[in-house]
């Protein structure tokens, strides 16, 4: 038995997709309107009967502006939606100069907006499209109206510069929801406001629900805001958990109207400006009502600024409650017109208030250009008429912070953040904020970048005046008089000031002789400055690649079958969309017309079919390697054997089945490393050892009489379809099929180069035969020996294309043409495989121990005298390079040396260059399949005389690129000439730094000194004819 160094590796993928009753849109862009924007998502969950969910691309940030005038998507929301946005910093919606309701909420939907910022409220103006709303009544934002249960929730959005009024309103019945959101720098007078619902009778009124119109603020924060109200509100208010800091309201902070429902419970008040920050006033609602309908519990009021109290009643003060609150100074403990409110245990005390900053001021606002990042560009005060008060500052959004990002602040020291030019942007807005802690103050500077003498390739001439401002010429040589120096003018004896290079090669267009760099000089390019653009066959001013008929035929390229050649008759004989013109295969057999020339068989008539022993479409008369097994038939002793190619002892056996390749009655060995030391294996027999281990415990089914002996190498005798089977060569799988779409350039990593230049496919001897493209349809000419795989359900009948159907869909196999079948090793064989003749398995397994599952399918295969051939795919996840290499090594080898699988398939994440060396490599190291030069060597003993990785490292840097060459390096004349085997050539030690040269097992030059053997050697594989140079591969 022999021993063979094993590589490979693959990985799975799978997917669960959501379920969704609603459609699920993304915002992909910022613009205002059309395909990916806001506006068309609004519109397209609008659309849909279920409503919808919106979310906004990851990475996509910045402001997103409605669009002026009417409402785009059609006013009413009448379906529920949810809008989700990146985060308050990224997503930031502007109703810009809108003059609608954004959201105008209604007849029982939901809306819900979360994560994100909304400011400059859009100016609603006209009367609503529905519930009888006045433009009076009407808001900015978001309106929710109607009964039954219209409600909007807002959930962390922040809410900034909103100036026109009523942002946010309730009316007939609705509900508006804040949760966890900020409200700054609004002016909107008032922010929001509610009214025309029913306010229930008697002891019902303690049931929020029993409200058919409320507002609820929970866990907010209010800061810095403006205008006549905040709150301007009837029927049922709830305000809890909140903060208001720094508000400045001309009448009150909460104007609660009427005989209503409010509750303001755990909120903290503090540095509030107002008339008044509660009031309440008007007989709305009922007359008989419970003696709480405005409560007042638990808050905590702190340094408020007021003319009128804090909580004036006004109207109903008997059914007002006012308990459990904290009071700090005397403005504070203030009531007014309470009214025989009930006030219990609250909490009055004196505080010293904190006064708010009032002005920053900068040192300096200039700063020269190119001075490094972080240099200082001024200092920052404060004035805050607290004089013991510290202060820190920072770069805050707001208006003016247009420039933050090129700044930063330490301590108290503005820095520039990046180095300034004064050329490129000579001012700068930013935004700074200064805080003492408890309150803050925010004001915009512009600051002006200073021009600099600067003299970037110092040659003493500033770069404003230099010709050349990045290049040293001092002497300022302009040949041309261009106003571009020679030594950076690339046409220096052309004058062409804009220095215009159309294709960025270096060569300006005016003395460029080809612009557009496709390889076509301009003088016989009839499109000089377009690259996709060479030819205008028809002379009609339109180029080929865009002309509707290039050939001028009468038929548009897009159904001419024959887009380049006139066929007006569009004759197409095999039906396969190509026109026979242009054809190469017009009758569809797989074979050439020149081949079949060659051949003398009929070109034009599928039923003349030229010998093709392989498979591989290359007719036999001018295939120089029939069985495909990489070597020539003139050097191949089986030439219609894709196994076997060399019978070292001639006995008939070839040398990869022969178990005794010199027939000296001992079995052949071969080293698993040939460049280490011994020792350095012991670890990948570790790993081999552990995962073995790993692999004990597996849910098989025990075999037992197994119909083979595992002792003696014999392939798995199958039948022979196209170029699959048990006399050809095992094939290799590719897989695309993860991609979006394939282009050329992505079967370079297959073996398979295209060159545009010269219209031609280059093929390396590691090209694979097989590529899987799953859904995927390839729009280009493919290579002579690819063929493509394809998921059934999207096959469409094309040449060198076949289906791939799942094990149990195999009725709809059409059982005369070639098809492949996908199947689990531990399926139950339910099938007659031998009704699908044209049929190739593709075997995959889940089972932990692959190796093991997978031959136990062969077996049964043979026990069932399945001849199909079966190609072998494994798949591995989440396992680094390493170890895949291991795993792989093994799962693949193992079947292969037991002579099982006609190709190999890996499905792998890593890169697919890596994939195909290592499925090759599998099949080089099995002697499946060779592809690479072949060295044998002995064990490394005590009668070596040389050192045996050394010089077979040397040996294989010059001659790795002899495909199919085997070469044998011994390092003794005692066992040498008998472990070399087969090989063609052999490198012997037979004495201290001595070495003989063998061809074939005849020695043919000997004690030629160990420095000058490698050249010797070179000589030799030279006079005998096999030598290529590397440039010939």
């Amino acid at each position: 038995m022999k021993n063979y160094k094993l590589f490979l590796l693959t990985i799975c993928f799978s997917f669960v997709l959501p379920v969704n009753s609603q459609i699920n849109v993304q915002v992909t862009n910022n613009n205002s309107s059309g395909a990916g924007s806001f506006t068309q998502a609004m519109i397209d969950c609008i659309a849909d009967n279920t409503g919808g969910n919106i979310t906004f691309a990851p990475g996509l940030s910045g402001t997103i502006t409605l669009p002026a005038g009417s409402n785009p998507f059609g006013m009413m929301l009448n379906k529920d939606i949810t809008i989700t946005g990146n985060g308050t910093d990224t997503t930031i919606l502007s109703g810009g100069n809108a003059t609608y309701d954004v959201f105008f909420v209604a007849n029982g939907s939901n809306l819900v907006v979360n994560d994100l910022t909304l400011t400059q409220a859009a100016a609603s103006t006209g009367n609503a499209p529905c519930c009888g709303i006045r433009s009076s009544e009407r808001g900015g934002w978001i309106g929710v109206h109607r009964n039954p249960g219209s409600t909007a929730t807002l959930n962390r959005v922040h809410i900034t510069e909103n100036n026109n009024a009523k942002p946010f309103y309730a009316r007939f019945g609705a509900v508006l929801t804040f949760n966890s959101c900020t409200f700054v720098d609004n002016a909107a007078s008032p922010m929001m406001s509610s009214d025309r619902g029913n306010t229930p009778n008697g002891v019902q009124s303690q049931q929020v629900s029993n409200y058919s119109n409320r507002i609820d603020v929970v866990s907010s924060t209010f800061i810095n805001n403006t205008g006549s109200y905040i709150f301007y509100t009837e029927r049922f208010v709830r305000i809890r958990y909140s903060t208001f800091r720094g508000n400045n309201n001309s009448v009150a902070l909460a104007n609660f109207r009427g005989l209503n429902r409010y509750e303001v419970i755990q909120n903290v008040f503090e540095n509030n400006t107002a008339g008044t920050l509660f009031m309440g006033f008007g007989n709305y609602g009922n007359t008989v009502y419970s003696s709480n309908h405005r409560k007042f519990d638990g808050n905590f009021f702190k340094c408020n600024t007021v003319s009128s109290g804090i909580i004036n009643v006004n109207n109903y003060g008997d059914k007002t409650t006012i308990l459990n609150n904290k009071f700090t100074t005397a403005s504070d403990n203030t009531f007014v017109s309470d009214n025989g409110a009930t006030k219990l245990n609250n909490v009055f005390s004196f505080y010293t208030c904190n006064s708010p900053p009032t002005d920053i001021a900068l040192s300096s606002t200039t700063v020269n250009e190119n001075v490094d990042s972080g240099s200082i560009v001024g200092s920052l005060s404060t004035t805050d008429s607290d004089g013991g008060d510290s202060h820190t500052y920072s770069l805050v959004s707001g208006t003016g912070d247009t420039d933050n990002s090129s700044f930063s602040i330490s301590d108290a020291n503005l820095l520039t953040a990046s180095s300034l030019d004064y050329e490129t942007k000579n001012s700068y807005s930013i935004r700074i904020q200064t805080s003492d802690g408890t309150a803050t103050y925010a004001e915009a500077f512009t600051l002006t970048v200073s021009d600099v003498f600067e003299d970037a390739d110092s040659d003493g001439i500033a770069d404003t005046s230099d010709n050349c401002p990045t290049t040293a010429n001092a002497d300022q040589t302009d040949s041309d008089i261009d106003g571009v120096g020679n030594l950076c003018d690339n046409c220096i004896n052309v004058s062409n000031s804009n220095q215009s290079d159309s294709d960025g090669d270096g060569v300006g267009d005016a003395c460029d002789t080809d612009d557009d760099n496709d390889g076509i000089p301009d003088s016989q390019d009839v499109f000089p400055f377009d690259a996709t653009e060479s030819l205008d066959s028809d002379g009609d001013g339109i180029g080929d690649a865009l002309d509707p008929d290039a050939d001028n035929d009468g038929i548009n390229d897009e159904n001419d079958n024959c887009v380049t050649i006139a066929n007006p008759d569009q004759a197409d004989l095999d039906g396969d969309g190509e026109g026979d013109t242009c054809d190469l295969d017009a009758d569809g057999d797989g074979f050439a017309y020149y081949n079949e020339a060659s051949c003398g068989t009929i070109d034009k008539d599928a039923s003349s079919i030229p010998s093709d022993n392989d498979g591989d479409f290359i007719a036999d008369c001018v295939d120089n390697d029939d069985d495909n097994d990489g070597y020539k038939d003139t050097n191949d002793v089986f030439p219609f054997d894709g196994t076997e190619w060399v019978d070292n002892d001639a006995d008939g056996i070839g040398d990869n089945a022969d178990t005794d390749d010199d027939n000296d009655g001992w079995l052949d060995t071969i080293r698993v490393s040939l460049t280490e030391e011994p020792e350095a294996e012991i670890p990948v027999c570790k790993v081999l050892v552990d995962r073995l281990k790993n692999n004990s415990s597996t849910n098989l089914i025990e075999t037992h009489n197994i119909p083979y002996d595992p002792y003696f190498y014999s392939r798995r005798n199958t039948s022979n379809i196209t170029n699959m089977g048990v006399n050809n060569v095992p094939i290799v799988f590719g897989d695309l099929s993860k991609l979006k779409s394939i282009s050329y350039n992505d079967l370079n990593s297959f073996g398979y180069i295209y060159s545009k230049s010269k219209d031609k496919w280059y093929i390396s001897d590691q090209a694979i035969d097989y590529l899987y493209i799953g859904s995927l349809e390839i729009e280009f000419e493919l290579p002579g020996t690819l063929r493509i795989v394809q998921d059934s359900k999207a096959f469409k009948k094309k040449d060198k294309h076949y289906p791939l159907f799942e094990y149990n869909s195999i009725s709809e196999i059409n059982k005369e043409t070639l098809s492949f079948i996908i199947i689990d090793s531990q399926s139950e064989i339910q099938q007659d495989f031998s009704a699908f003749p044209n049929s190739i398995l593709i075997l995959k397994t889940d089972n932990e121990n692959r190796l093991a599952s997978i031959r136990r399918f062969f077996i049964k295969c043979i026990n069932e005298k399945i001849l199909n051939p079966i190609i072998i795919k494994n798949s591995y996840k989440n396992i680094d390079e390493n170890n895949l290499l291991m795993d792989a090594s093994t799962d693949f080898g193992g079947l292969l040396i037991d002579g099982f699988g006609d190709g190999l398939w890996v499905d792998s994440e890593h890169n697919k260059s890596f994939i195909n060396e290592l499925s090759f490599g599998i099949l080089q190291a099995s002697r499946s399949r060779i592809s690479k030069t072949e060295y044998i060597s002995c064990p490394s003993c005590g009668r070596t005389l040389f050192d045996l990785q050394e010089t077979t490292s040397k040996i294989r840097s010059k001659l790795d690129h002899l495909k199919g060459l085997k070469i044998g390096v011994m390092g003794c004349i005692v066992n040498g000439p008998g472990e070399m085997a087969d090989a063609d050539y052999g490198y012997v030690g037979v004495g201290k730094g001595k070495i003989s040269l063998y061809k074939g097992q005849e020695v043919v030059k000997t004690n030629i000194p160990e420095l000058n053997a490698l050249d010797a050697l070179i000589d030799l594989i030279k006079v005998n004819g096999d030598w290529k140079e590397v440039s010939e591969v």
